[in-house]
């Protein structure tokens, strides 16, 4: 529940107010940068085992991401067919679809 998530903001002193603004432009330009991150996870994954527990298993096949928060979660892989493989050992409470990535944000083409 989104609404459940920022009622906890105030128990989590890592959130938005301490961390430094990022842009869209940014993100496009290097999505998966450590320099990226979704400050909901902590609170999310605390909250939601099921949510922590999925993010970790989708962590060993790249930089695993949360969006949001929390609706989804996901992962950018090389091929069409790597992300068919990981979906196929995906957990049997887990559902997962294969999306197609733009080759560039739709703005900055």
């Amino acid at each position: 529940s989104t609404a459940q998530v920022f009622s906890r903001l105030n128990d989590n002193k890592a959130l938005t107010k301490y961390t430094n603004p990022k842009t869209i432009t940014g993100f496009s330009r290097e999505p998966f940068s450590d320099d990226f991150r979704n400050d909901l996870e902590e609170v999310v994954c605390n909250d939601y085992s099921e949510i922590a527990a999925t993010l970790n298993w989708l962590k060993q096949f790249g930089k695993a991401k949360m969006s949001g928060s929390g609706a989804s979660l996901f992962v950018a892989v090389g091929s069409e067919e790597q992300a068919q493989q990981i979906l196929e050992k995906k957990p049997i409470n887990t559902l997962g679809f294969v999306a197609k990535s733009l080759k560039y944000h739709p703005l900055f083409g």
